[in-house]
């Protein structure tokens, strides 16, 4: 689904709602600044493509539990240390993190804590 067929449909206000909660998610996060394109151009910044993505939760019974939008970022075009330091993750599972200590324990391997430092 596109931004203009989502603003065209019956749910217009519950996917803005979701956009804007996405944003303020983001700014909170402090994850970009948002720049003109003159500004960016003149900071030597590239611009970066993105686009919205836009999904329905539901209950079991089928129920809408709520509206989810992401924006992410056609990061395919860029290059590490020259367009990015640093990657984001926002969401990272329990299920992973057993499976990161269920793949250590069988290996004998030991994990260390290491604060990020940026």
């Amino acid at each position: 689904m596109t931004v203009g067929e989502a603003m065209a449909s019956e749910h217009a206000e519950e996917w803005k709602a979701a956009m804007q909660e996405e944003i303020k998610t983001f700014m909170t996060w402090n994850c970009f600044d948002i720049v003109s394109r003159d500004e960016a151009k003149s900071l030597g910044g590239k611009l970066m493509k993105s686009r919205w993505i836009f999904k329905i939760k539901r209950e079991s019974t089928g129920e809408i539990q709520r509206f989810k939008a992401r924006l992410v970022a056609c990061g395919y075009s860029q290059r590490p240390r020259e367009d990015f330091t640093e990657t984001y993750s926002p969401d990272f599972g329990y299920t992973s993190l057993r499976a990161v200590f269920a793949f250590a324990a069988a290996n004998d391997f030991e994990l260390t804590a290491r604060r990020r430092t940026t």
